[in-house]
């Protein structure tokens, strides 16, 4: 027998039909405002150094998506985005366990729930950020 390790499936201990989308300037998330036929006008996010997640209900397609919109300076540190990050999905986090009618979840569950949406985002926003560490 060659390969004498085990293998690791994917962590993930909740799988919702939120769609999850990451927008790291204002031009980025009206287009995809456009591309949902969005036409409400919607502030990207006020607050420079922060953040703001939008959520929406696309009915025709029965879609619900949450969109975090970072407002962050190029001075603002990793770890200072990486703070907003976990604040917003946070609020994601509340709104799926809402849209599921789960009242009671166990502490494993939030805990690793939350940790993959922390990978998931940090991930995306390092590499749309070019703010990646090795």
């Amino acid at each position: 027998m060659k390969n004498k390790r085990i293998k690791y499936i994917d962590r993930t201990v909740l799988i919702t039909g939120m769609h999850i989308g990451l927008c790291v300037n204002e031009k980025q998330f009206k287009n995809e405002l456009n591309r949902l036929k969005i036409k409400d006008n919607i502030d990207y996010c006020k607050v420079v150094d922060g953040a703001t997640t939008h959520f929406f209900q696309i009915k025709k397609e029965d879609k619900n998506i949450a969109i975090v919109c970072m407002n962050v300076s190029k001075k603002s540190s990793l770890i200072e985005s990486h703070a907003l990050i976990v604040h917003e999905l946070y609020h994601i986090w509340k709104y799926v366990l809402k849209d599921l009618d789960e009242r009671n979840p166990g502490e494993e569950m939030e805990c690793y729930g939350l940790q993959n949406l922390f990978l998931s985002l940090a991930d995306a926003y390092d590499k749309m950020t070019k703010k990646a560490t090795k």
